[in-house]
């Protein structure tokens, strides 16, 4: 052959090789507190000596056709292994657990080592949805915002489902006076568990300060209820000032009139008189000063 095909073949036979030799590698999640199972992916082949797990790159556990399971210190009482798939099962989970577990497997043929990622999780506890809302004098409407939160929050996920969908935390809508109360639900999750919550809202207009401005006063027409609104108000105005011009004119006509005496001019300016009348005095005109 000449040189350039046999260093081309050669690069593909080593090619070849690393990717048979390569590691396998696989992502597990579990929940604290839980338990869980890392397999090879397949029974011990005929032939196989012994293999040996690996955490870290430290050993906590080995296996030989020539002897018991051996566990170290590290796992030695939440650590249980089969022989027959190379598994071993992990129990009452930490934080700490996670990492990488890598096993080896030794034998008359080679089969390639194994890498799994465990992720240690916590479960959700408690799903939460807060709200907020906005009037919106233009649209008449009720803009709601809804925010759905996990406890506590890892990984979680986020759905909305009902007659308003998404597929995030926030939510947002926009309802009416007229409808109905809507009622929204959300689930979060998760790789190791779920949880679901559910609020009810209304848009209640009545508790916006200018709902009754904006929807009696002012009809939906636009301009001309501003018109009917001004036109009220100085009518409104106009009536309180001709009951108060009322009630001062009825009350100087009262002072004027009250005098059980006999009103004469000089009466509005000086109510005193003189009590003592010349009995002889023949004229037809009195003396009032």
């Amino acid at each position: 052959f000449p040189v350039k095909g046999l260093v081309s073949l050669s690069l593909q036979l080593f090619l070849l090789l690393a990717v048979v030799h390569k590691s396998l590698e696989d992502t597990v999640n579990a929940a604290l507190g839980g338990s869980v199972a890392l397999h090879y992916g397949s029974p011990a082949p005929v032939g196989t000596s012994s293999f040996t797990w690996k955490f870290r790159d430290e050993l906590i556990a080995e296996c030989s056709t020539s002897g018991k399971p051996k566990v170290y210190e590290k796992f030695r009482s939440r650590l249980a292994m089969d022989n027959a798939s190379m598994s071993v099962n992990i129990s009452d989970l930490r934080h700490q657990d996670a990492g990488l577990y890598t096993i080896v497997v030794e034998g008359e043929r080679q089969l390639p080592s194994k890498t799994i990622k465990l992720n240690v999780l916590d479960p959700i506890q408690r799903v939460e949805i807060t709200h907020s809302i906005t009037w919106d004098q233009v649209s008449n409407s009720c803009s709601v915002h809804l925010l759905c939160s996990a406890s506590p929050d890892q990984s979680s996920t986020f759905n909305w489902t009902g007659v308003h969908t998404a597929t995030s935390a926030w939510l947002n809508v926009t309802l009416w006076p007229a409808e109905d109360a809507a009622t929204f639900s959300c689930t979060a999750a998760n790789p190791v568990s779920r949880g679901a919550a559910t609020q009810t809202v209304e848009c209640n207009a009545s508790a916006d300060p200018d709902w009754y401005l904006y929807h009696v006063a002012l009809p939906a027409g636009g301009g001309g209820g501003a018109l009917v609104v001004i036109i009220a108000v100085v009518e409104r105005l106009l009536v309180n000032s001709s009951q108060q011009f009322q009630q001062e004119k009825q009350e100087k006509f009262t002072f004027y009139f009250s005098s059980a005496q006999p009103q004469t001019l000089y009466d509005k300016v000086n109510f005193v008189r003189k009590t003592e009348v010349n009995s002889t005095y023949s004229s037809s005109y009195q003396e009032v000063l």
